[in-house]
């Protein structure tokens, strides 16, 4: 060993020294002390010498291993193979067994377990601890730990022993014991001991350095030599993490219950909130596939009289032929004719079967052969539509629940008499149609308001079937001819399309003209609840980012806990030379794999979850606003989360920990 200028200091930039400028050469054998009052620096200098303390200033040879420049990798390495540790307090893992402990460096250097606790029986029985090999640490006495932590220390045959105080807190048969057999291991390798009773190690030691105030006083040594490096295996034995993980289970249940419940409402809420973002949007689509009101919209024409200041006086008209041709853009899907509601308002009385009705809500739509597109397909109820479809309507649930029975096949009649005058002449005639159900359709089940669907066309070419005995023509051209400020007139035509797909395309349409409006009782539902569904999901995404926050704090947290619980062990295993990445399973791997097993949970409950989410929202709200299923991708993505944060929980303070502050959770006890 060859040290050279070596300073050392504590505080930030090492301002307050403890080491000013030490140099001193040892050989490769021999037991040589290290003397000097508290605060001279011993045990600070022996931290360096065994690679636990990272050199600031000068330098550390050790048989051919440059101390400063090693890496964290080169330091445990050197940790493991180079340096036995016999510290103050022996710093054993108190919960295992004498055996475990001395056996613990043989195995962290890759020997089999049987051939690890062989060796360590060897050395227990040479020591006189065979009888206590299978008792804990922590029910040995002061001799006894001495003697284990002896055994720990030198079972691996390492080139370079130190020790501090070993004898410092036991009886003088003790002391001699523990100083025989650093005096023995002497003979084959270098051995350093810090320690106050000098009187006692003066009969041992073959040298010794004397310090006061960080400087060599007094050094009384043999020639000194830096060695050679050391040449062998680099294997390491990783088989002493299984026993210390299980055991870690048990120790810290209480948190991995916490890292539990946590991850798996956190998992729940997240899956549920995007079920919520992906259902809502689906539910609104589904609705509008299933509602033949979707399909039909009115349109009409706005104009701008007037401005005077804030306000705005406007007029409302009925669009022209050519303001209704040029929204059709040639899409024969869409068909935009003129209103009659004049004559068929929409809310009439009725009769189901000769049986009188209240008044029930009226809607055309273009015709019933609408029932046997593909998207209709099953919704229709009773014999196939054939012949003629103008004679057939349709009713909604509502309709059917308020009449009590089934409604498909029956006859529903419409009677109205009209009164009309133009010209001082008046024209008397009476509406009489009648349709047959012939299918029940969904509908937004919030608009729970009792419809019949009936045919335009069967209206339009009942009207134009009639011929006034007074008046000019028919009743459909007396709506057409009439004009705008006319009781009879329509400020709108009516638009009907064959599929949603063609409202979404109107409803987006830019205006072609100044005043373009296009509305439909149904569409402005459907964009209310969007538009409701955007907010409520924005109202819960404070309280779902908060809940979600705080179990992933929560489970970071628990980690971050889990290793300030363990940093005594962590820091004795980093001390034989442990890699971090040991610590890190052996801190994090249990709460990691329990949060992702807790997310696994709540992928297998989801379906359980969503369907009991449906059923609530269906009650409150008439619709299933949760998908049914979600995106194979999002699942992947949320049990990878809930894996790697308990991970980085305890990587943070591993990595900010480091040899350091290891070394001084070991030093402050």
């Amino acid at each position: 060993m060859k040290v050279t200028n070596l300073t050392f200091g504590y505080g930030r930039g090492g301002r307050t020294e403890i080491l000013h400028g030490i140099s001193f050469s040892l050989p490769s054998k021999g037991l040589f002390a290290i003397y000097g009052p508290s605060g001279s620096g011993k045990s600070t200098l022996l931290s360096l010498l065994s690679g636990s303390l990272k050199v600031q200033k000068g330098t550390i040879e050790v048989n051919g291993k440059r101390l400063e420049k090693l890496s964290r990798r080169g330091r445990e390495d050197y940790l493991l193979r180079t340096v036995g540790l016999l510290p103050q307090g022996f710093h054993l893992l108190e919960d295992r067994t004498a055996l475990f402990n001395a056996s613990l460096p043989l195995r962290m250097a890759g020997w089999k377990k049987r051939e690890a606790e062989k060796a360590a029986l060897e050395g227990l029985k040479a020591v006189g601890l065979q009888e206590a090999a299978n008792r804990q640490a922590a029910l040995l006495s002061g001799g006894e730990k001495a003697r284990l932590a002896f055994v720990r220390s030198s079972i691996k045959k390492p080139p370079l022993l130190l020790a501090d105080e070993p004898t410092g807190n036991l009886d003088l048969a003790s002391s001699r014991a523990i100083m025989g057999l650093l005096k023995k291991e002497s003979a084959s390798r270098l051995v350093i001991v810090v320690s106050h009773d000098e009187s006692l190690s003066k009969e041992y030691v073959d040298g010794y350095l004397r310090l006061r105030d960080g400087r060599i006083v007094e050094a009384v040594l043999p020639p000194g030599e830096a060695g050679s490096p050391i040449s062998g295996k680099k294997a390491r034995g990783f088989s002493y993490l299984s026993g210390t993980f299980f055991r870690s289970l048990k120790t810290d249940r209480g948190k991995l219950a916490l890292t539990f419940l946590s991850s798996l409402v956190a998992s729940s809420l997240i899956i549920f909130a995007a079920s919520y973002a992906l259902g809502a949007k689906q539910a609104v689509e589904e609705e509008s596939r299933l509602s033949l009101s979707y399909l039909s919209l009115s349109y009409s024409v706005v104009e701008k009289k007037e401005e005077t200041g804030l306000l705005t006086l406007s007029r409302t008209r009925r669009p022209t032929a050519e303001e209704r041709e040029r929204l059709l853009l040639e899409d024969s899907s869409v068909r935009v004719v003129p209103d009659f509601s004049y004559y068929l308002p929409s809310s009439y009385p009725i009769t189901v079967n000769g049986f009188p009705k209240d008044e029930t809500s009226l809607v055309p739509v273009w015709d019933f052969s609408y029932l046997l597109h593909p998207s209709w397909s099953g919704r229709v109820k009773g014999e196939e539509l054939s012949g003629n479809p103008l004679g057939y309507c349709a009713v909604n649930k509502a309709f059917e629940e308020e009449l009590g029975e089934e409604a498909v096949g029956k006859t529903i009649r419409i009677k109205r008499d009209i009164h009309l005058e133009a010209d001082d002449l008046t024209e008397d005639f009476q509406i009489d149609l009648s349709f047959v159900v012939s299918a029940v359709v969904d509908e937004f089940s919030f608009m729970s308001i009792p419809r019949v669907y009936f045919s335009y066309q069967a209206l339009a070419g009942y009207l134009r079937n009639v011929e006034f005995l007074t008046l000019a023509g028919n009743p459909c051209s007396y709506v057409e001819e009439a004009p705008d400020d006319s009781p009879v007139s329509s400020y709108r035509s009516l638009v009907f399309a064959s599929s949603p797909y063609s409202v979404e395309r109107l409803a987006n349409l830019d205006p072609l003209f100044e005043g373009f409006s296009l509305s439909s009782e149904a569409v402005a539902a459907s964009a209310s609840l969007s538009e409701l569904s955007a907010a409520f999901l924005l109202l819960i995404e404070p309280f779902l980012l908060l809940v979600v926050g705080a179990g992933f704090f929560l489970l970071f947290s628990l980690a971050y806990a889990s290793f300030l619980s363990r940093r005594r062990e962590f820091a004795i295993l980093s001390s034989l030379g442990a890699r971090q990445g040991d610590l890190l399973l052996l801190t994090s791997l249990g709460p990691a794999l329990v949060s992702f097993l807790s997310s696994l949970l709540a992928t297998g409950l989801s379906p359980l979850l969503l369907s009991g989410g449906r059923a609530y929202f269906a009650a409150k709200a008439g619709l299933t606003l949760l998908a049914p299923s979600l995106p194979l991708l999002v699942y992947l993505v949320l049990a990878a989360s809930f894996f790697f944060i308990p991970l980085f929980g305890s990587l943070i303070p591993l990595l900010r920990g480091s040899f350091r502050s290891l070394h001084e959770e070991l030093s402050e006890e």
